[in-house]
């Protein structure tokens, strides 16, 4: 497979969430470092008045100082996590975040993977998408006829679960080119979208 540039609509996606992250990751250390300053401050005010303002500072450095490693190695997973937890009881938030994480942490894995989108029918009638996964299975030895198969990975909206197909390449239809870029949104938010501006 050869690989390919990512989308813009890949890119314009990642760079959102990368922007939204950043913002939540730099604000919350921000936010702690705040508010121990100001403790440290009022209780030097009410408890120490003779207390040096260096000692203070160094008290509050040393204080910031931990709590950086704690907000590092917790916080921010249970940011994310708490996000998700969180809007799992706001239905329609729930599933745009779903998809959003999603996008960004299997799109680092997969760039090149979803380049082939293809659509086959499973019964009269019903059709599904894919993605071409591998052209050449002669190695698992699988041609029971004449006929070529191909390797076809349909995955589930949101959790990109899905199954593995292997499939004659006669009974599959190619997406045209113009319209690939879009199948990745169509189909991993369920048909809500069918692309991004």
């Amino acid at each position: 497979m050869v690989p390919s540039q990512d989308s813009p609509n890949k890119k314009y996606m990642n760079t959102i969430l990368k922007y939204f992250l950043g913002g939540v990751i730099t604000l919350i250390p921000l936010f702690i470092s705040y508010k121990i300053i100001q403790s440290v401050a009022w209780i030097s005010r009410e408890f120490f008045p003779q207390l040096n303002i260096l000692f203070a500072f160094a008290i509050s450095f040393f204080s910031i100082s931990l709590l950086g490693y704690f907000v590092t190695k917790k916080i921010t997973s249970s940011v994310k996590n708490g996000v998700a937890k969180k809007s799992t009881k706001e239905g329609i938030l729930s599933y745009v975040f779903k998809v959003i994480l999603n996008l960004k942490n299997f799109s680092e894995k997969t760039k090149g993977a979803f380049e082939n989108p293809v659509y086959f029918e499973i019964s009269p009638g019903i059709q599904k998408i894919g993605f071409i996964t591998n052209k050449d299975i002669r190695f698992i030895k699988v041609q029971s006829n004449e006929h070529e198969k191909i390797t076809v990975y349909a995955p589930n909206p949101i959790n990109f679960f899905g199954e593995m197909l292997i499939i004659e390449k006669r009974a599959i239809n190619i997406i045209e080119e113009k319209e690939r870029k879009n199948i990745p949104i169509l189909l991993f938010t369920a048909g809500i979208f069918e692309k991004l501006k």
